[in-house]
């Protein structure tokens, strides 16, 4: 499992401020990856659920192009 995969999993199943830690250390993590590592794992990214919550933390408008993409993906994926 990727790292923004694990802190995005983490932010999935937690609430408060457990949640709000993970979604911190996700945009960290972001920030400091250059975009085409960035884009690469978000098409990594399997669960529709931690593709919402990329929302959450917060991307640039080429991330949730990429983001929007892959989810659309995983839906006319889990649809056939």
């Amino acid at each position: 499992m990727e790292l923004l995969e694990t802190y995005l999993e983490q932010a999935r199943v937690t609430f408060g401020f457990m949640h709000l830690s993970a979604i911190r250390s996700a945009r960290q993590l972001l920030k400091e990856m250059n975009e085409a590592d960035a884009k690469l794992a978000i098409y990594k990214l399997t669960n529709p659920a931690h593709i919402r919550i990329l929302w959450e933390v917060g991307l640039n408008t080429k991330l949730q192009a990429t983001a929007l993409t892959r989810m659309d993906e995983i839906i006319k994926a889990s649809q056939k």
